[in-house]
């Protein structure tokens, strides 16, 4: 009996060694793998005990690879986005440092402010874009009550409304919502100023707050120049702008932050016609919670969706 240890030994021993092999070769494929390799582990030979624990690491490589394809695709765009501003701002100074006439000088001094402000803004949108390509964090959700908050945001840019004639009101109903503060002005604040940007002097922009049943309902309507039907999914792309703008104002990213901000909220996006049967219309619509919550919502079926 004695004798005949080593030999079961040797056979356990060779049993394990085979069964480990696979194990051994994803270990190899991986460690061959440079930082860029983001592909799935194959699975064909990899025993079914392990093969979830396979699937779930190839979720992970996919989700990074998908993370790092939007960051790379983000600083492409942006880089893109931003030689327009600085050319601009390049020839302004260059014609105020060359220009004798103190008018023109000062024209073009006023140009250069106008494309530092520009660039400012685009910096901060594709900045907070950024932040927001993240999970929130959301032990940071507390009760907003977002008709005080809608109230502040429109306090803030009530004079661009008087400097464009723009007849802007707030209909609001409290009503409170689960979510960051910074995030949900951020939210209310791209809609409005996009909203008066489009608007033309002497047209009007509504904003109504409503507490539906289950909802907190957001509405930014407007007798501007509206949106046609076939561009109303693209206008929540990074950096899309409708050729019917000819302006080139905006940065082509506050609809998108918009459309994240509510996603990271568990509400949903919609757009309609405005006032007066033109325009443009954009509902959102968000749970709603008590003053003293202290819970997220749970996501609903309809969450982050569009209705366009």
């Amino acid at each position: 009996l004695l004798l005949a240890l080593p030999s079961r030994g040797g056979r356990v021993w060779v049993g394990v060694a085979r069964g480990l092999a696979p194990l051994r070769e994803v270990q190899a494929e991986v460690q061959q793998r440079s930082a860029r390799h983001l592909q799935p582990i194959a699975v064909e030979a990899v025993p079914l005990e392990i093969r979830g624990l396979i699937d779930e690491l190839n979720l992970l490589l996919e989700r990074l690879r998908t993370a790092l394809e939007a960051e790379r695709r983000l600083t492409s765009d942006a880089a893109h986005e931003i030689r327009t501003p600085l050319a601009s701002l390049r020839t302004h100074a260059q014609v105020a440092l060359r220009s004798e006439d103190p008018k023109a000088h000062a024209r073009g001094l006023l140009q250069v402010s106008r494309s530092v402000e520009r660039i400012s803004t685009l910096m901060e949108q594709i900045l907070l874009l950024a932040r927001l390509d993240g999970d929130a964090l959301l032990e940071q959700f507390h009760p907003v009550n977002l008709a005080t908050l809608a109230e502040d945001v429109l306090s803030e840019l009530a004079r661009q409304a008087i400097d464009k004639d723009i007849e802007l009101s707030l209909h609001q109903e409290t009503v409170y919502v689960m979510g960051i503060d910074l995030w949900l002005k951020a939210m209310v604040g791209n809609l409005v100023g996009n909203a008066l940007r489009y608007t033309p002097a002497g047209g009007q922009v509504e904003i109504r707050v409503e507490n539906r049943a289950q909802h907190a309902v957001l509405r930014v309507r407007d007798n501007g120049p509206g949106v046609a039907l076939e561009e109303q999914q693209a206008i929540f792309t990074r950096f899309y702008r409708s050729p019917a703008t000819s302006s080139g104002e905006g940065s082509g990213l506050g609809l998108p932050i918009v459309k994240r901000i509510v996603e990271l909220h568990f509400g949903s996006i919609g757009l309609g016609k405005g006032l007066e049967g033109k325009g443009l219309e954009v509902q959102v619509f968000l749970p709603k919670t008590q003053p003293d919550a202290t819970r997220p919502p749970a996501r609903g079926p309809d969450s982050g969706r569009s209705h366009i």
